[in-house]
C-alpha cells in the first residue's frame, strides 16, 4: 500500500476492512462507479489501485483485521507520491522458490536474462510464468519457442483498408506472429498468473498460452476476458461482414438526386443549387441593358 506511517504495525495477512470508516467493498464500489471500462476486471484493477493511492499528502484512518488472531485494529495513515505501479513483494526476476520450482517474472524479465537462465528452467520440474504487467523488455519470439514442439501462430489481425465510400470493396490487411519451435525445450510443468491489469501485449501473449494449452492459468481474466475467444468471435463478425460485402448489390438510384445536396444530377449535370431563404435570386432579375 502506497503509505508511509504505522507500516512497521502491519503483519502478513492483515486485510484492510474499512478506510476513514466507509467498508472497503463499499468503497471500491464508489470508485469503480466513476472508471470507464468494458470488463469488470479491468475497473476493479483499476479501483484497486485508486483505493490505495488515495490523496498524496492526505492522511487516513484504516481498519484493519488479521483472520489468524480475529484481531480488529486501527492504524492512522499518510499517502504518499508513487507514479510506480503498485504491486506486493515478489521474489526476484528469476528465482528458485524451491528444490525444483522456478519463479520468472515475465513484466521484469528482459530476453537476456531469459536466455541465460534456460539451463535451469529446462532442468526444472515447474516453472511458474508471471504475466501480471507487461512483457516489454521480453521478446516473444524468444519466450515461446522454448514452450513448443510445433509452429505456433497468435491471433490474426484483420485491419481494414478503407479507400471507396459506404464500405465498397472492403479490403482488409491480415497479420499475426508464427513462432517456431527452438532448442533448449523448457519441459516442466508450467503455470501463468495473470489478473484485470494485463492488457494489449500481454494478452496476445496469453491468448497463445491458453489456445495451445502451454500451462495452467491462474488468476483472474486479463483486461479484455478470454482473449482467444473473443478474437475468435471477432473474427467470425469481420468474415460475416466480408460475405455480406460481396453479395451486395449497388443501391438503386434516387427518383430525384437533386435531394441529396452532396449528389450530382442523375444525368450527369451540375448539382443542382437548393434555395436558400431570403436569398437573392439574380436569375430571374430584369436588369436594364444599354445600347450604344
Amino acid at each position: 500500500m502506497a503509505v508511509a506511517d504505522a507500516a512497521d504495525e502491519l503483519e502478513p495477512g492483515d486485510e484492510i476492512v474499512a478506510i476513514d470508516g466507509v467498508p472497503a467493498q463499499k468503497r471500491l464500489e464508489q470508485e469503480e462507479a466513476m472508471i470507464s471500462g468494458a470488463t469488470a476486471q479491468w475497473r476493479r484493477y483499476r479501483s484497486v489501485d485508486r483505493v490505495l493511492r488515495g490523496t498524496p499528502g492526505a492522511t487516513a484512518k484504516i481498519e484493519f483485521s488479521n483472520p489468524a488472531s480475529d484481531e480488529t485494529r486501527e492504524l492512522q495513515m499518510s499517502y504518499v507520491v508513487s507514479r510506480a505501479p503498485i504491486h506486493e513483494p515478489e521474489p526476484d526476476v528469476i528465482a528458485e522458490l524451491e528444490p525444483g520450482i522456478w519463479y520468472v517474472d515475465l513484466d521484469r524479465v528482459t530476453t537476456d536474462e531469459f536466455q541465460a537462465a534456460l539451463g535451469d528452467l529446462t532442468d526444472a520440474e515447474g516453472v511458474v510464468f508471471d504475466m501480471r504487467g507487461y512483457p516489454r523488455k521480453l521478446s516473444s519470439h524468444s519466450f515461446f519457442p522454448h514452450l513448443i514442439q510445433e509452429t505456433v501462430s497468435s491471433a490474426r489481425w484483420r485491419v481494414p483498408r478503407v479507400d471507396r465510400p459506404d464500405t465498397r470493396d472492403l479490403e482488409y490487411h491480415d497479420s499475426n506472429w508464427q513462432i517456431e519451435p527452438a532448442e533448449p525445450h523448457i519441459a516442466a510443468k508450467r503455470a501463468f498468473i495473470t489478473y484485470g491489469g494485463a492488457i494489449s501485449y500481454a494478452e496476445t501473449c496469453m491468448g497463445i498460452v491458453e489456445h495451445y494449452e502451454l500451462g495452467a492459468i491462474v488468476g483472474g481474466h486479463e483486461r479484455q476476458r478470454q482473449p482467444v475467444r473473443a478474437a475468435r468471435r471477432l473474427q467470425r463478425l469481420v468474415d460475416g461482414d466480408a460475405r455480406r460485402e460481396a453479395r451486395r448489390e449497388p443501391a438503386p438510384r434516387r427518383r430525384d438526386p437533386s435531394d441529396d445536396p452532396g449528389r450530382a444530377h442523375a444525368r450527369g449535370g451540375r448539382r443542382r443549387a437548393r434555395p436558400v431563404a431570403g436569398a437573392r435570386d439574380r436569375s430571374r432579375e430584369v436588369r436594364p441593358v444599354s445600347r450604344p
